[in-house]
């Protein structure tokens, strides 16, 4: 199955019923880290077509790029942990993917 981005959303379950958190987390994180991976590079790519940059300067920006996406997933990844000790409502992880457009 297919989402709206065209990512492989396979192995999720997509027809109601609970969503299981550790597959709605890994995909999460493994989406945001093909966005920052993109990203970065396309901003690499950028910075090196009007000079050379250092090896520090593209640190710099890798660890930007990890960085964002940390602080962006950490709230949901931390919402979705509080699902599975709670045992919170059964759709939530489908909320969640829902909310990153991944239904």
């Amino acid at each position: 199955m297919a989402s709206v981005s065209g990512e492989d959303l396979t192995g999720l379950d997509h027809e109601g019923g609970s969503e299981e958190v550790p597959a709605a987390k890994a995909h999460i994180r493994e989406r945001g880290r093909r966005i920052s991976t993109r990203e970065r590079e396309r901003a690499l790519q950028r910075l090196r077509a009007h000079d050379d940059i250092t090896k520090r300067e593209e640190a710099v920006v890798r660890e930007l790029a990890q960085s964002l996406t940390d602080a962006l997933l950490g709230v949901p990844e931390s919402q979705l942990d509080s699902l599975t000790e709670e045992q919170s409502e059964p759709d939530a992880a489908a909320v969640v993917l829902d909310l990153f457009g991944e239904r």
